[in-house]
């Protein structure tokens, strides 16, 4: 889930991420189908994905 999570953040909104953030944004979405209308959530992106283009995490 988190390597997915990370490609899809590279694919779909052009954020060169690593696995960290795509954990923080994984967890930040099932967050946020716990909640009400008006709430919020916040994600914070701790890393960039550029260590991780020779891997193929980011295709």
């Amino acid at each position: 889930m988190l390597f997915n999570t990370s490609k899809q953040l590279a694919k779909k909104e052009g954020i060169l991420c690593g696995i960290s953030a795509g954990a923080a944004v994984y967890v930040a979405l099932q967050k946020a189908k716990e909640l009400k209308p008006n709430q919020k959530v916040l994600a914070i992106i701790p890393d960039t994905g550029e260590r991780y283009l020779t891997t193929g995490l980011i295709t």
